[in-house]
């Protein structure tokens, strides 16, 4: 649908962007020893910064499956019209 292809089409442009930071040139047979470290680094430095950042939400917003349980329940009193207790749920809400 549009969602895979507006997602195909954004991975496509940041790899682009990447490996055109990296210095590859696509006209070239063998690629020089500094494109080559480019693109090492930004295959191994990408995932490990978004490892970082979702580690830090999952800090900054822990989910216990008790936690998940009660903003489930809310959510659906929410939308059901009914009035909803949000306590224990302010640093998620």
């Amino acid at each position: 649908g549009v969602i895979f292809t507006l997602s195909t089409a954004l991975g496509t442009q940041v790899l682009t962007l990447t490996m055109t930071a990296a210095g590859y040139d696509p006209s070239l047979t063998a690629q020089s020893e500094g494109t080559v470290s480019g693109i090492s680094a930004i295959v191994i430095g990408i995932p490990v910064i978004v490892f970082i950042l979702a580690a830090i939400c999952c800090i900054i917003y822990p989910m216990s499956k008790k936690t998940f349980e009660k903003l489930m329940s809310e959510l659906e009193k929410k939308r059901a019209g009914e009035k909803n207790d949000e306590e224990g749920l302010e640093r998620i809400v």
